[in-house]
């Protein structure tokens, strides 16, 4: 599915940059048009891996006051304190009431107002490792490679049409407009692919959790973390359609884990 990703929004901005070469050129020049498509590909994956795109990621969110450092850096420090981390992630809040944690960019962790507000502290300590567990197993940067990839054909999409409409005498010159229908069936045949292809990601992500769980096992937090997942609601829908597991499967997998350690 990466590969597939990749490939149709390459193609996309190819027939982009195509359109804007002629355009501009009046040629049709294939290694300068595959030169420049590869750094524009580039450029903007490249942008949102950086420390630029994390900024832009973390722009919802807010850092936290100083009552909630005081409450919650204790916990957050001595989790790092136990992996193998040389960093720490940035640690921002978000104002959402239902309790929850994630992982977005490269490193950052968000913690909701709602975790604080309805969760002991061995349930937020829990969930603070179980997102140190998604940071380890390097889940946030899969995922941030994808989006990174996707940024790049949606951007260059609404680039080329301000350039086309600049250089083309205000759409005047019509013959290349079909470059644009060319890349918006690709990029509409990769959203149909991948919400096709999703079920298998699912899959991914909830192994992801189960991954993540196991890290809170280690650090012997299973209890903090099976009460807060016995205070959460599971969204209706069938499992295959799910990012994450059910919370039943995933108490029944962290209460495995402690018998397995007995053992």
């Amino acid at each position: 599915m990466f590969i597939l990703n990749f490939a149709v929004n390459y193609i996309a901005v190819g027939a982009l940059t195509t359109v804007v070469w002629i355009l501009c050129t009046n040629t049709l020049d294939w290694p300068a048009i595959i030169f420049f498509t590869s750094i524009a590909v580039g450029l903007i994956v490249l942008f949102f891996l950086s420390s630029w795109g994390d900024r832009v990621s973390r722009m919802p969110f807010r850092p936290l006051s100083q009552r909630e450092s005081d409450y919650v850096m204790p916990m957050f420090n001595d989790i790092f304190s136990r992996t193998n981390l040389k960093t720490p992630p940035v640690l921002l809040m978000s104002d959402d009431p239902k309790p929850n944690g994630m992982v977005i960019g490269n490193n950052t962790m968000v913690l909701t107002r709602g975790l604080l507000a309805e969760c002991t502290p061995k349930e937020v300590g829990a969930v603070i490792a179980h997102e140190f567990g998604h940071i380890i197993n390097g889940d946030s940067r899969k995922k941030q490679i994808g989006y990174a990839i996707n940024k790049a054909g949606d951007l260059t999409l609404g680039v080329a049409f301000g350039l086309i409409m600049i250089v083309s005498n205000n759409g005047q010159r019509i013959l290349f407009f079909p470059f644009i229908v060319i890349a918006l069936v690709l990029k509409v045949i990769r959203s149909i692919l991948a919400r096709i292809m999703l079920f298998g990601f699912y899959a991914i992500d909830r192994k992801s959790e189960y991954n993540a769980d196991q890290f809170v096992k280690e650090l012997g937090l299973e209890e903090g973390l099976i009460l807060y997942l016995e205070k959460l609601e599971d969204n209706p829908g069938f499992i295959f359609n799910r990012t994450h597991p059910f919370n039943k499967d995933r108490i029944k997998m962290l209460q495995r884990y402690s018998v397995a350690a007995l053992h």
